[in-house]
């Protein structure tokens, strides 16, 4: 009988769907599904230059201009992205040779990719003492030191 009924049925070829990001994408996928595809092990893999470093410490006033920086070009407070991160650079002269120290552009780039999270494009205060701390060692000098530089510029000119 189901034979039968099959003979008859009509013929149907279905249509493609379009493309659509939050479900086709799968590096779009958060929670449960993201950690099945294993975007929580991309995460992990991310911050693995972290293990063995001492998380670096918050200076007094450092809070201050990064919150500067961040709203200098009409950025979101308490967030900072690649072009607030370069102009810190440049005011607070990390670009300058220091007793033959370089430290270029280039690598100020590198650093802030290394920090941010797999896709984002900023990075709040805890990053940014990474940020630091990474700057700090490209340049030869302590964090300590570095932190009294950016002290030292007062912030955004």
């Amino acid at each position: 009988m189901c034979e039968r009924v099959a003979t008859h049925a009509p013929d149907a070829h279905g249509t493609k769907a379009q493309f659509t990001r939050l479900h086709d994408d799968k590096d779009t996928f958060t929670g449960a599904y993201g950690a099945n595809l294993g975007i929580a092990a991309r995460v992990r893999e991310h911050r693995v230059w972290k293990e063995g470093r001492v998380k670096p410490r918050s200076v007094d006033g450092m809070e201050d201009v990064y919150d500067a920086f961040c709203t200098v070009n009409g950025g979101k407070p308490g967030r900072m992205d690649l072009v607030e991160w370069q102009r810190l650079c440049e005011d607070c002269r990390f670009f300058e040779p220091d007793k033959g120290r370089r430290f270029s552009p280039d690598q100020a780039d590198a650093i802030f990719s290394k920090v941010c999270e797999t896709q984002a494009k900023d990075c709040g205060y805890v990053d940014f003492r990474w940020l630091l701390d990474l700057s700090a060692e490209a340049k030869g000098v302590s964090y300590a030191r570095l932190c009294k530089a950016v002290l030292r510029s007062g912030g955004p000119r």
